[in-house]
């Protein structure tokens, strides 16, 4: 999800707050050229999911915009279905005490402090067909059949972009896509993938964060669903030049960034087989350095991807998604060679 969070401080954080951080959607920066060969399709091409229409709603982010401007909140803000869809995903993330109040205001607060412009929404806002084509771009990476069936919400002031089953949000007012406005379609991939994959395999409850074999659960699901998500928007990126803009690609390309990600990956999980309760510190630091800070369950996943599909095929990589059993014995063989 692509969630991007803000970097968590590994000290001294409660166990729910860690993990809200790391379910927070997708966060990126810059790098990459992809290796010939990947098992997708052959480079120039991309597979296209069947054509479906695709609802994309930006009056959230406009309404904000001119909340901003006039210094007073519109009134159509509370109840709006985009806010709605943030709620959700804070419930989803662990947050069972968010209202769309509380949310609000914090979007209002954030958009207030960064005083955003215009410029991205005013790139697409005569392009929600294209945009849509990215929304189903990522069901050439999800089972026969799966169709995205929600609405894309446009707002700003929230993370950068999120999945809130059946919808996704993505802000539109965030610096990695002010400074490059085409990311937004790139992270509608990503985000549509997971609303997909939670379809087939929900997200596990997010209880018991200090015994190291479920905490080893969740990074292991975790770390497939945000790989998948990154991967997922590969073929895209190949064929329009744009695997440079998002840092999570240099895996694919950089031997040794890929040697750096197994090997961190591999002292983070080592971390799980110690006997003995977790502290409070130590689920701060693996989430932390997983998720946003460090973004290693992320480009571990898309590693694994790759090698999951150069090996075996898009199918088994798609079938991996309700039967995870060849996708996790790939991380074990990556974490190996760490």
């Amino acid at each position: 999800m692509t969630p991007e969070c803000d970097v968590v401080t590994v000290s001294r954080m409660n166990r729910r707050a860690v993990l809200r951080g790391a379910w927070l959607g997708g966060a990126a920066a810059a790098l990459a050229r992809m290796l010939a060969g990947c098992a997708t399709a052959p480079r120039g091409t991309v597979a296209r999911a069947p054509a479906t229409s695709v609802h994309v709603d930006e009056s959230f982010a406009r309404l904000v915009l001119e909340s901003l401007e006039r210094r007073e909140p519109d009134e159509h803000l509370l109840g709006h279905p985009a806010l709605a869809a943030m709620v959700r995903h804070q419930h989803l993330s662990g947050n069972l005490d968010a209202t769309k109040e509380a949310v609000l205001a914090s979007v209002l607060n954030s958009a207030g402090r960064a005083r955003p412009t215009p410029r991205v929404l005013d790139a697409w806002t005569r392009r929600h067909s294209e945009l849509g084509d990215y929304v189903t771009a990522a069901a050439h990476y999800l089972p026969a059949g799966t169709r995205f069936t929600g609405t894309v919400y446009l707002v700003v002031g929230y993370d950068i972009g999120v999945a809130a089953p059946p919808d996704l949000v993505l802000n539109v007012a965030h610096e990695h896509f002010q400074a490059a406005p085409s990311e937004l379609g790139f992270y509608a991939t990503h985000e549509a993938h997971h609303v997909g994959f939670f379809a087939v395999r929900p997200v596990p409850g997010l209880t018991g964060l200090d015994d190291p074999v479920r905490l080893r659960r969740i990074v292991a699901y975790m770390t497939q669903l945000e790989g998948m998500g990154v991967h997922a928007a590969f073929p895209l990126r190949r064929e329009r030049g744009s695997l440079g803009l998002d840092s999570d690609y240099r895996v694919y390309t950089d031997p040794a960034e890929a040697r750096r990600v197994m090997a961190r990956y591999a002292g983070l999980v080592a971390m799980l087989e110690r006997p003995g309760r977790l502290s409070d510190d130590d689920i701060g630091m693996i989430l932390g350095a997983m998720s946003s800070g460090e973004r290693v369950w992320y480009q571990l996943g898309a590693l694994a991807c790759w090698t999951l599909e150069r090996a075996q095929g898009r199918g088994a990589l798609i079938e991996a998604i309700a039967n995870p059993r060849a996708f996790d014995s790939v991380v074990t063989d990556l974490l190996t060679t760490a």
